[in-house]
């Protein structure tokens, strides 16, 4: 199931650019071409079908943002994963980049490893999802089959009479439903559904025969997604359907597609799509959806809610001294910090790009929140982690912004992220490896 070759689409006015990606990902076998702008990109997209495109911003007549719009309203070019690659790191460019339907950002000058981690990040969702509508295609394939011979069905089935009685099973339901046959022949067919499904297919077993109906068509009811409950009282993810299938002593079919696989599939993607692989933290992403619902609770509830930026000093010179391999240690070892102290169900700590940590903890006081950072502070400092190019310490140090608010209906929590991360800009002005902090007014 898994492809042997990806396509990348490079967008680049800058042909030294296209020239640098393409040697870096020529390197681990993707299949790579470039194009000098984001119309020539539109025009050839739809038929190159890449399977990720990387995107400079910055171009003449058509910038990046437009280019990834207009990718993302084609329904042939929707579903391509978008990088930005730019020199544009300003906040709020990289928030548009998002907006507009890209899944990741390089700042340029592109570094060749971390090039390779979020390519490679992208390309395995990218196989994931094949994967998985490939295995989702043999799965329908395999059911209409068993569906059209039923003596060869490997797909659980049960016979039930029009009294709603089971008369017979195939090895794959006994074993799907945790039951002998004998335990389940002359049993009702209730016995495998959760309360709230009972009603439903009840009324589809007691038909009249066909003569007695005067030819009315037989009794159907399609695949439908439901839980049935195993002998040991354990619920699984199935598609039920029911086909009428006797005359004079009219009989129904019941196929069950065991949606297990499926539905773990889908968890994983959902997962991976939400987590920063190299720390395992929360990404933005999840970010963005998780303080909005703690936002909303919050307003309701009247809590206080409050956010934390954390940000590695000097990181940028760390990698320059040390190497990217130290430095993603270095960022492992400081989300590790974070997880150790940052632990509450209701509080999230996320990656926020590069080495930019936030987190939201709610229902936590001003002065509980400031004593948190500066926890988190001193514990990075005493890892001991060697920085000589660092202009505040000889190791490792963490600057903090911490903002608390309690919002109130129509407040934007957009607010209190860009008011905490002004503050952590103000611990970095003032010298750095400190916590500036501030209670805000939305």
């Amino acid at each position: 199931m898994e492809r042997l070759l990806f396509k990348i689409l490079i967008v680049d006015d800058t042909p030294q650019n296209i020239d640098v990606l393409h040697q870096m990902l020529t390197h681990r076998n993707y299949s790579v071409a470039g194009v000098p702008s984001g119309k020539v990109a539109l025009e050839i997209a739809s038929e190159f079908k890449p399977d990720l495109i990387l995107l400079d911003v910055m171009m003449p007549e058509m910038d990046g943002f437009e280019t990834c719009r207009k990718l993302k309203s084609d329904p042939e070019t929707a579903d391509i994963p978008v990088i930005f690659v730019t020199a544009k790191d300003d906040p709020q460019d990289i928030a548009e980049g998002f907006r507009c339907g890209g899944v990741d950002y390089i700042i340029k000058p592109a570094k060749e490893e971390e090039v390779w981690a979020r390519v490679g990040h992208q390309i395995k969702l990218r196989q994931l999802i094949e994967n998985k509508n490939l295995l989702i295609s043999m799965l329908k394939h395999m059911e209409q089959r068993n569906r059209e011979i039923i003596t060869r069905a490997s797909d659980p089935m049960l016979i039930v009479n029009n009294q709603g009685q089971i008369e017979s099973t195939n090895p794959a339901a006994t074993h799907l439903l945790g039951y002998a046959e004998s335990e389940l022949v002359d049993k009702p067919f209730d016995v495998i559904l959760k309360p709230e499904d009972i009603g439903l297919y009840r009324s589809c077993f007691h038909s009249k025969t066909v003569s007695e109906a005067n030819d009315q068509p037989l009794t159907r009811i399609g695949a439908k997604e439901l839980y049935v409950v195993r002998n040991d009282g354990v619920s699984v993810p199935v598609d039920l359907s029911i086909s009428q299938v006797g005359y004079e002593a009219p009989l129904f079919l019941c196929l069950i597609h065991d949606l297990t696989l499926h539905k773990n599939l889908i968890s994983e993607l959902k997962q991976l799509s939400l987590i920063d692989k190299l720390t395992n933290l929360a990404n933005r992403r999840r970010f963005d959806e998780y303080i909005q619902l703690e936002w909303g609770r919050c307003i309701r509830a009247q809590h206080s809610i409050c956010a934390l930026f954390i940000d590695i000093d000097f990181f940028k010179l760390y990698n320059d001294t040390y190497g990217h391999p130290k430095g993603d240690s270095c960022l492992q070892a400081v989300a590790k910090v974070l997880t150790d102290f940052i632990s509450r169900p209701s509080d999230l700590i996320a990656r926020y790009g590069g080495e930019e940590f936030i987190a939201i903890l709610p229902e936590t006081s001003f002065q509980g929140a400031v004593d948190l950072a500066e926890k988190i502070r001193h514990k990075v400092e005493s890892l001991l982690i060697e920085h000589k190019a660092s202009r505040v310490n000889k190791s490792v140090t963490v600057s903090i912004g911490v903002g608390c608010c309690t919002p109130q209906a129509n407040d934007s929590y957009q607010v209190l992220v860009r008011k905490t991360d002004e503050l952590l800009y103000k611990a970095k002005e003032n010298g750095r490896n400190r916590t500036e902090a501030a209670e805000i007014k939305i």
